[in-house]
């Protein structure tokens, strides 16, 4: 989860790359010689009963396109079973519409995995975290409001939360997980969020890793 961010602005310029591109590639290479491994730690615990799914987004965070980054993070008790980090396809005109669209998809993966753990017989309810009380509202509220340019297919979820399916609490930014995901942090806050995801730096590489020729 350390180095997702930078790998989805790098696929991205696979198409037509840049000098910046080759930039960004030997900066990803010196970070990884600097640290070869990171490792998700997942503690003995109790069974948890909620699924806690941490939302955020870099409102038009690319230069080129405007376009705004979600950021996500999933946890089940202390263990984190997920994240990604995804441009976004529509161009959100404020902070809060980026962060509705950024909640919309937590929503939508937080419930796919709740299914998945029901196939297996553990059954949790879902809370979904934002940083931002402008997207809460949007998430929690009936219809558009004043929001009139937000596409109808993204309003399903305010149906699940108006029926108690999903809940939409708010997380300090400080505390937001999923903001490893959304943009270039500095060094103390990068780590400081991998330590509150469970992961820790070592040496080295795993003995049943791939090895270059």
């Amino acid at each position: 989860c350390d180095i997702q961010y930078t790998c989805k602005e790098l696929a991205r310029d696979m198409s037509s790359p840049t000098v910046a591109s080759w930039g960004k590639l030997k900066r990803l290479a010196r970070y990884l010689t600097l640290r070869p491994r990171v490792i998700v730690n997942y503690p003995w615990q109790s069974l948890p009963s909620v699924l806690v799914a941490e939302s955020d987004s870099d409102f038009a965070g690319c230069l080129k396109t405007r376009k705004s980054t979600s950021g996500f993070a999933c946890f089940l008790g202390k263990h984190l079973i997920k994240c990604y980090s995804k441009t976004q396809s529509v161009i959100a005109t404020s902070t809060g519409e980026a962060e509705f669209y950024a909640g919309v998809s937590a929503i939508s993966s937080a419930i796919g995995i709740q299914s998945m753990l029901a196939d297996l017989r553990v059954v949790v309810s879902v809370v979904v975290k934002t940083d931002a009380t402008t997207g809460q509202v949007m998430l929690s509220r009936k219809g558009l409001g004043r929001a009139k340019h937000i596409s109808t297919q993204y309003l399903w979820c305010q149906a699940l939360l108006a029926e108690g399916v999903v809940r939409v609490d708010r997380v300090p930014g400080e505390h937001n997980r999923s903001d490893l995901m959304t943009k270039y942090l500095t060094q103390q806050r990068a780590d400081k969020l991998l330590l509150m995801c469970g992961c820790e730096f070592r040496d080295g590489i795993h003995r049943l890793a791939f090895k270059a020729l």
